[in-house]
């Protein structure tokens, strides 16, 4: 894994086809790595790009409850992505166009109240979430069907800079808690308005009248407001339909582990790095990087491979393959250091000499978690027997002194 990860970090290529071969091999080897360090529940997502930057970009996440990441994915088909880019097909009820008419609603701010008080679905209505723009500070309006949240990553894609909740009322001239896109006058509030395709097509819908204590309802998307473009900026909830099959999607947690970009030209092109061709003509290198991590790669590897007592290492990346402890150490010592001397020409192995009593040796060697314990004692060597344990506790045999070494490879093939 070290050589992969030191040799491929960053790698060149000279052409778009040669980098997606490349990108899919490093996809594979990727799975390979993970299965080596025995870990069960690794898939690869897509994913943001993010300040890496690049065309294309995979993560490689262990699911796992108590992940950072929120994955999506599609128990019918091969769709899978990071919750930051995924993409969904929302379901949309038919409805017949009504009169648009103001409602008196009296304190109602929020939309699940909305939609209490008027006795509606909540997709029934149309929400608005203030932001502002990170490179001028500007206020950032977003209409987006009421059932759903915003993607702040989706709407930082879609303009081009970082979004963030607007919670300052003041300095925005709105009726927070009654803004609707009927009748907003947002050029002249200097506001840049955003909606989500959520709304496209839309009937009879419950929104704001940029009054307080005052809805609109009757609102139809396409009669009542002039809208030049929707865009995707919601984000996906579990049971939207899948893009690719249609069959309803799933939400899992997990943890990164690793990732992949296609960087492309962006940053060879910033350095004004160039090659000639065999036809002599100057080219711009395409990029790709691969990371894996080493920390979080071991946290999901102890979770992966555990039991009560502590972690269970794969032999991959196992810190020592063979343990040994020695109880009693000055009955032992002698046969305990010469077989400590002739494994460790072949393996890498640990020998606990301490003279503590056993419970602490074992307790001890489970928080390390070598594969393969070898225990010596004063009652089994007058037997002419060592005991051979693996740290799973499913292999567990007596075996005469003379066949240690060749014991203890049979328990390492097996071991996982």
């Amino acid at each position: 894994m070290r050589e992969f990860i030191m040799k491929d970090a960053y790698s060149f290529h000279t052409s778009q086809e040669d980098l997606d071969d490349y990108y899919q091999k490093t996809l594979e080897a990727y799975f390979r790595i993970f299965e080596r360090c025995g870990l069960s529940r690794v898939i690869s997502i897509l994913s943001d790009t993010g300040m890496m930057g690049g065309k294309k970009a995979h993560e490689f996440m262990y699911l796992s409850d108590g992940g950072e990441d929120t994955i999506v994915y599609c128990g019918n088909c091969d769709y899978k992505s990071n919750m930051e880019v995924a993409v969904s097909h929302i379901h949309k009820t038919e409805a017949e166009e009504q009169e648009l008419k103001e409602v008196y609603t009296p304190g109602i701010q929020d939309i699940e109240s909305l939609a209490r008080f008027l006795n509606i679905d909540e997709s029934q209505t149309m929400k608005a979430a203030v932001f502002f723009r990170k490179d001028n500070e500007k206020p950032v309006l977003v209409f987006i069907r009421g059932d759903l949240e915003v993607n702040e990553l989706k709407l930082s894609k879609v303009l081009g800079t970082e979004a963030f909740p607007l919670t300052d009322h003041d300095i925005v001239d709105l009726a927070y808690g009654y803004i609707g896109a009927y009748n907003l006058n947002a050029e002249e509030k200097d506001i840049q308005v955003i909606y989500d395709q959520s709304l496209k097509g839309e009937k009879n819908l419950a929104c704001g009248a940029n009054k307080v204590d005052y809805h609109l309802q009757g609102l139809s998307v396409d009669r009542d407001l002039q809208i030049n473009e929707f865009v995707d900026v919601a984000k996906v909830r579990e049971g939207d339909s899948c893009v690719k099959c249609g069959s309803p999607l799933k939400i899992s947690r997990g943890i990164e582990v690793g990732n992949i970009f296609q960087l492309g030209t962006t940053y060879t092109e910033s350095m004004n790095m160039h090659y000639m061709d065999e036809h002599g003509k100057l080219q711009t290198p395409i990029m790709g990087c691969y990371g894996i991590g080493v920390g979080r790669l071991l946290a999901c590897v102890i979770e992966d491979n555990h039991d009560e007592y502590g972690p269970i290492w794969p032999k991959a990346v196992a810190p020592w393959l063979i343990h040994i402890c020695m109880l009693n150490t000055s009955d032992v010592g002698d046969l305990g250091y010469k077989i400590y001397n002739e494994l460790k020409t072949e393996w890498d192995v640990i020998l606990d000499d301490r003279g503590v009593q056993a419970g602490v040796q074992f307790a001890d060697a489970d928080l390390l978690g070598a594969p393969v314990r070898i225990i010596l004692s004063k009652r089994n060597i007058a037997a002419g027997q060592v005991e051979i344990v693996s740290r799973d506790k499913k292999i567990k045999k007596l075996v005469p002194i003379e066949d240690v070494k060749k014991e203890v490879r049979e328990v390492l093939a097996q071991v996982k």
